[in-house]
């Protein structure tokens, strides 16, 4: 059994999601919006936070380094390379809570930016940062990237919009 295997099977171990080592799934993690190509280990699709924990562990644990993934939408290579692809706009993609009160709306990273400010605009709100892939980038990507656009100098960058956070440091 290779190095590989042995943690792809540790992780399946320890979590809820999808878990896909194969070719197949390399392959179609190998690119983004950029114009790069670097193939990933593997792909991990978690459920949970703690799906996020033990996958984040275990690779720290065989010293493999991790890629998070939202939409694939980043320009520069950002959300490729030669790690364990984390990829939360699978499952954990949905909008928690609206607090039309105080303005605040509470997400899972895999959430992507144009259905949710389509959800806002209902309560005459908005996620400020208005970035040119709004319909394609994930939460968790935005956050990444300090995502901007071009109404920044109004509402922005994205660091000036989040309150708080839950994170999964390296160590898991």
């Amino acid at each position: 059994m290779t190095h590989y295997e042995l943690l792809s099977r540790q992780i399946k171990a320890h979590i809820a999601g999808e878990v896909r080592f194969d070719d197949m799934m390399r392959v179609l993690y190998s690119t983004d919006a950029s114009h790069y190509q670097v193939y990933p280990i593997g792909v991990v699709l978690p459920k949970t936070m703690d799906d996020i924990a033990a996958t984040v562990q275990l690779c720290a644990d065989h010293n493999v380094p991790i890629v998070p993934r939202g939409g694939g939408s980043g320009l520069c290579g950002q959300s490729i390379g030669p790690g364990v692809v984390i990829d939360t706009t699978q499952y954990m993609n949905r909008v928690l809570d609206i607090d039309t009160v105080n303005h605040r709306v509470r997400v899972q990273s895999g959430a992507i930016l144009g259905p949710l400010n389509k959800q806002l605009s209902a309560h005459g709100l908005m996620f400020g940062p208005d970035p040119a892939s709004a319909e394609r980038a994930a939460i968790g990507g935005i956050i990444g990237t300090n995502a901007t656009g071009a109404h920044s100098i109004k509402y922005g960058m994205t660091s000036d919009n989040i309150d708080a956070m839950r994170c999964v440091l390296a160590s898991g």
